[in-house]
């Protein structure tokens, strides 16, 4: 099951890896949000707090906040 499937709408995450790249802000690891939405079958919207919206890989940059 990816996470996807395992998270809802509404739940907080965490940044398991530093995130960023040409087209999406830097996101820097340990960062939490909210997750929003998918986005693709493979990546998800993501609020992140004091950031904004950036799309995340599903199974790779982010999972569940403890």
């Amino acid at each position: 099951m990816s996470r996807k499937q395992a998270l809802a709408r509404g739940t907080r995450v965490v940044a398991v890896l530093d995130i960023g790249g040409l087209d999406r802000p830097f996101v820097p690891r340990g960062t939490t949000g909210v997750l929003e939405e998918a986005t693709s079958p493979t990546t998800s919207l993501v609020l992140f707090d004091g950031i904004g919206p950036v799309d995340v890989d599903d199974d790779v940059e982010f999972a569940a906040a403890r």
